[in-house]
């Protein structure tokens, strides 16, 4: 990819637990949602969590070169994103 992408934080989403220990999980989930699953599909959100549940995710939009015919309805359908959502962010 040679253009940036732009990130967008979750601020319609409710404040998570905290931890027990913040400094220090016993463990972490990292996820990436793609827009689809060919070659070409760019990263559309970026999402972690650690022991106590604290979860923080990111939309990412894709360069201003993207294309729609590049998005994948299927795949909007799995992972509930819009390319509405994703454009923007």
């Amino acid at each position: 990819m040679t253009e940036q992408s732009t990130v967008t934080g979750n601020a319609d989403r409710p404040e998570p637990p905290k931890p027990s220990n913040p400094l220090r999980p016993d463990f972490a989930f990292f996820d990436i949602e793609a827009y689809g699953l060919h070659e070409t599909s760019y990263p559309i959100e970026m999402g972690w969590s650690d022991d106590g549940l604290n979860v923080t995710s990111f939309l990412i939009r894709p360069a201003d070169d993207w294309e729609e015919r590049d998005w994948s309805w299927e795949s909007e359908k799995v992972h509930g994103i819009t390319r509405e959502q994703v454009m923007d962010g």
